[in-house]
């Protein structure tokens, strides 16, 4: 695993790179801190080099990711914003702009097949938020984190308590 040479640690989104998509199942599998992980297919701080970079992407690489885009394959985008709140018709028009997308198959909201993100940041203190986003991402979802295990192995939900915990 190797960290991306443009990390910022003040930034909430840890871009790494993993062997495959099977390592990225396992990280996953095994963290409780983690939220999701995302193979990254655009990643950039300026909205107009993010399309060109994202539609790039698509076009280079259509041959690996075809399958993703069959019609039979149900999919989903969700918007995610970090500090900067968008109405669901905002959601909605940002999602309208990834038109180029090739995406044949029915939309499901509740179950898709292919469940792709677009991601905001707009910085860390909420009293400065910026004109524009600070990073713009958009990835295909890989895996969960085990946020569950938060709750599970909480010491409020223990029925013993012992000296090493």
């Amino acid at each position: 695993m190797n960290t991306a040479k443009n990390h910022r640690p003040e930034n909430p989104f840890w871009v790494v790179e993993l062997q495959g998509e099977e390592d990225a199942r396992k990280l996953a599998s095994r963290s409780m801190s983690l939220r999701c992980i995302f193979e990254l297919w655009s990643h950039t701080n300026l909205l107009g080099a993010f399309h060109d970079q994202l539609n790039g992407y698509i076009k280079s690489n259509m041959a690996t990711l075809g399958p993703l885009f069959r019609e039979d394959r149900s999919f989903k985008v969700t918007v995610e914003t970090y500090n900067k709140h968008f109405s669901q018709a905002e959601k909605v028009a940002k999602i309208e702009t990834l038109h180029y997308l090739p995406v044949t198959g029915p939309v499901n909201l509740k179950t898709p097949d292919v469940h792709f993100w677009y991601i905001e940041f707009w910085g860390l203190d909420p009293m400065n938020v910026p004109e524009a986003p600070l990073d713009v991402l958009f990835g295909r979802w890989v895996a969960d984190g085990r946020r569950d295990m938060i709750n599970e192995i909480s010491l409020k939900k223990r029925k013993f308590i012992g000296n090493t915990s």
